[in-house]
């Protein structure tokens, strides 16, 4: 399997910047814009700042991958939320573990 890296512009705090990221990555980024009724640029400035000393790339992924565990922490075996996170988004983001 192979992961095409794809970069794409991205304005954080009114600065253009880019980002070289899998597709997989970009698809769960717009899928979260879409479930959270949110902007790409809005969730990459929320995202920026909250990340503290590691790069702009590794925040995302960990993002993602923290938003995915959110919600599976919220499922149970027959009764999954759908939806946004809302509020948790804003923990999610800061959480680095």
């Amino acid at each position: 399997m192979t992961y095409k890296h794809v970069r794409k512009n991205v304005t954080i705090h009114g600065h253009r910047t880019s980002m070289s990221l899998e597709t997989a990555i970009w698809s769960g980024l717009e899928e979260i814009c879409k479930r959270e009724d949110i902007t790409f640029n809005q969730l990459c400035f929320l995202i920026d700042r909250s990340r503290e000393t590691i790069s702009r790339t590794s925040a995302v992924r960990t993002f993602i991958v923290n938003y995915y565990r959110y919600i599976a922490d919220k499922c149970s075996d027959s009764n999954c939320i759908e939806g946004k996170v809302g509020i948790g988004l804003e923990l999610v983001a800061v959480k680095s573990d």
